[in-house]
């Protein structure tokens, strides 16, 4: 159910060139669609693995390891290595063990978070955030903060390197179904190839229940 962040990178690569500053001149739309497409074009030769881990209150409940990779119709595909469970009890704060159903509510309600967040970062949001944020220069770095991107009071920063261009990090905030929901990136890159997220961490809140995806990708191999 996850949303694919390969259009993530893309996206802050070819938008960065359109930051508005007194020494450069804003790049139109066209040229900009030209750096999404190029760069992604980069991304989809490439397979990685990924591994998500899955904490509720602060314990380790799931573990999951996945390869990705796109096939010949642009599409992401997902093979399961490894899915790995405690057999501990889930239980609500009061004691109270929850019921099956419970558990695959909240575990859905926590990938549902991720998806969401992740969208903010496509080339369409990305491109919102970007052209509308405030620009500040600190210690070799640009910050991106955007304000009201999809909804009313969320927020998102992007952090790139100011001699690159290169994206260091995200960070996404907002609520789903009335509770604060988050997301924080990190990037890695190859010096003459495409920029791609190496770790991330989803917060939610699910009827008291504190939920934390942990996500490390790696082995990014060009077919």
């Amino acid at each position: 159910m996850n949303r694919p962040w390969l259009p993530l990178a893309p996206a802050l690569l070819a938008l960065a060139a359109a930051l508005p500053c007194p020494a450069q001149e804003q790049v139109d739309r066209s040229e900009m669609a030209k750096l999404l497409r190029r760069n992604q074009e980069e991304l989809r030769d490439y397979t990685w693995e990924s591994r998500q881990v899955y904490e509720v209150n602060g314990v380790q409940r799931r573990v999951d390891v996945s390869s990705y990779r796109y096939n010949e119709y642009d599409m992401q595909e997902k093979m399961q290595l490894s899915s790995t469970a405690t057999k501990e009890p889930l239980r609500w704060p009061n004691g109270k063990k929850l019921k099956k159903e419970e558990r695959e509510a909240a575990l859905e309600f926590a990938r549902e978070v991720r998806s969401r967040l992740f969208g903010y970062l496509s080339p369409m949001f990305a491109e919102k955030a970007v052209l509308g944020a405030e620009v500040e220069t600190v210690d070799g770095a640009i910050h991106l903060r955007s304000r009201d991107v999809m909804t009313t009071g969320d927020s998102v920063e992007i952090v790139l390197d100011a001699a690159t261009r290169r994206p260091r990090t995200a960070a996404v905030a907002g609520t789903l179904e009335g509770s604060p929901v988050t997301l924080e990136l990190r990037f890695a890159y190859e010096e003459y190839g495409p920029s791609f997220p190496v770790h991330s961490v989803t917060r939610s809140s699910w009827q008291g229940l504190e939920l934390v995806i942990t996500t490390e990708d790696s082995k990014h191999t060009k077919n």
